[in-house]
This record gives C-alpha cells, structure tokens and sequence, in this order.
C-alpha cells in the first residue's frame, strides 16, 4: 500500500507542472495588466516602469515561471502582486473554509443519495423508480450557478427562512451545500441504483432470502454494503468535482474561500495566487484521490496494488 501511495504522489508531479504552466501561459496570453490594477490608468510612466521591476514584470517569461517554481519548492508560493503578502498565506488562509463546504457537500450528497438509489433499485420498473431517475437526470442537467440563485430568490428573498451571503453561523452553510450536493447526488443515486439492481440479483442475497433474514437485513447488510463498492472507487473524482464547482458556488454566495480567491485574482491578473491556488486544488484532488484508494482497499481487501 505504501509503495502504491509513493508511486501515485510522484506520478501526480507532471499533472501538477502542466497544472501550473497551463495557468502562467493563460494569464499571460489573456489581455490585462496588474500594474494598471494597482496604479490606476493615469500613473506616471516612471511609477509605471519601477512598480514592474520590482514585481519581477519586467523578466523575461520563462525566467518568471522559473521562479515561481523554484518558491513552490521552497515551500513557498511567491508573493500576490495585488494585496502584496505570501501567496501561501492567502490561500491557506480560505482553504479550509472550502473544504468544509466541499465535505459538508459530499455528506450531504450520500445522506440523500443512498436512500433514493436503494429506493428505485428496490422498486426497479415502477412508478417510484421512474420518479426518482428522472429527478436524478433534472439534478445532473442543473447547472450549480442557477440552481444557487434560484435557492436564494426561495429560501433567501421570498421566504427569508435562510441567508443568501456570508461567512458566519451554520445557516449560512444550509445554500451553498444543498446547491453543491444536489447534482452529486444525482449522479451517485444512478450509480448505487445499478450497483444495488446487480447486488440484489446474487447469489448471497439469495441465500440469505432463503435463511429466513428479514429484507431490510438483506437490503442495507449484505445488498447496499456491496453495491457501495464502486462508490468508493469514485469518492476522489467526486470530491475534485466538488472543489471545481467551489469556485462558482463561493461566488455566487459571497462565501470566502479559495474558489473566490481565485476568480478574484484571475479579474486582476494576480499571477502568483492564480498559479498557488491552481496547484493546492490540483494537490488536494490527488490527495482526495488516494484517500479513496485506500479507502476502497479497506473496504475490498482482495484488491491488491501493484
């Protein structure tokens, strides 16, 4: 398992690079200026010219990628050309606030998820199971953007039951999570339907039938802990998904995390925290990633790593 885990993080390593310079060569390529950001269309030439020197603007691209790489390994990320303190700070400062919606996310998304899957699975061809695929088809087709204003203009506006924006209390969390989970949910409630409809139809279900168990025993013992399995071989990509769709939900509810760092740095072509913030989502998937490996390892162990 160890030697599995080393060989994942070092062949990860590419995939961060290409992360990285993909982001430096788009920021480059795309047409703005941080120090107009900074100083305003009308600054003086002279202030104009000292202020990219002394960002390093003024090298030669390569030479500008070189050292950025050279702080990531240091430990650092270079400093923001806009708020002007460490990249790293910055980031790690609204990473857990992301994590925390990104996680709440994923709980919420099996806590809705399991039920209904095993539910239409149960009630394969009937009204129930035709209902619940439908709805699942609706929740992958919602793109999260819309699906959180409308949330907002119910729940926020007409109702005031909950806030709309914010970045304290538990109520705040209720929109940007339900927003998150409901299309993951959608997505594992059709994988867990087939999984449970192969399940059910085994050789172990049935002889536990034949024992006499009761069928919510079969169904949620011997059934669902089986047909779980290739749920937890797709936990990592689900979690990386939830982290890319951080970045539209955080703005769409104000909440401050890295999603939001990041649109903001992109709009004022901070170099530096774009390329930072790239990388710690690309590490936090692959680490994601490995812990569902390890994960799918416990709960399977007749898989064997190579």
């Amino acid at each position: 398992m160890l030697r599995y885990i080393v060989t994942r993080a070092i062949a990860s390593l590419p995939v961060l690079f290409v992360i990285s310079l993909a982001a430096f060569a788009l920021m480059h390529i795309a047409p703005g200026d941080p120090v107009a950001f900074m100083l305003g269309r009308n600054a003086p030439p002279e202030a104009y010219e000292r202020t990219r020197k002394d960002l390093g603007l003024d090298k030669p691209l390569p030479v500008q990628y070189w050292i950025f790489l050279s702080s990531v390994a240091k430990g650092q990320m270079g400093q923001s050309l806009i708020y002007r303190v460490p990249t790293r700070d910055l980031i790690f400062q609204r990473l857990p606030k992301t994590l925390l919606l990104s996680v709440l996310a994923l709980i919420v998304c099996y806590l809705i998820a399991i039920p209904i899957g095993v539910l239409a699975a149960v009630k394969r061809g009937s009204a129930i199971d035709f209902g619940v695929m439908a709805g699942a088809t609706l929740g992958i087709s919602i793109p999260s953007f819309w699906l959180g204003l409308i949330l907002i203009m119910v729940f926020a506006v007409k109702l005031r039951w909950l806030p709309a924006s914010g970045h304290e209390g538990l109520k705040v969390l209720i929109l940007p999570v339900f927003t998150l989970a409901i299309g993951e949910a959608a997505v594992v409630a059709r994988l867990i339907r087939s999984s449970m409809i192969e399940s059910l139809g085994g050789d172990y279900v049935r002889t536990a039938r034949a024992k006499g168990l009761n069928n919510f025993r079969v169904i949620f013992v011997h059934a669902l802990r089986n047909a779980m399995l290739p749920t937890i071989s797709v936990l990592g990509l689900q979690l990386g998904f939830l982290l890319v769709s951080t970045v539209v939900v955080e703005n769409v509810f104000g909440w401050p995390g890295v999603g939001r760092l990041l649109v903001e740095s992109i709009s004022r072509r901070d170099y530096p925290v774009v390329q930072g913030t790239l990388l710690v989502l690309g590490v936090t998937i692959v680490l994601g990633n490995l812990i569902a490996d390890v994960l799918y390892r416990v709960a399977n162990p007749q898989i064997r790593y190579v």
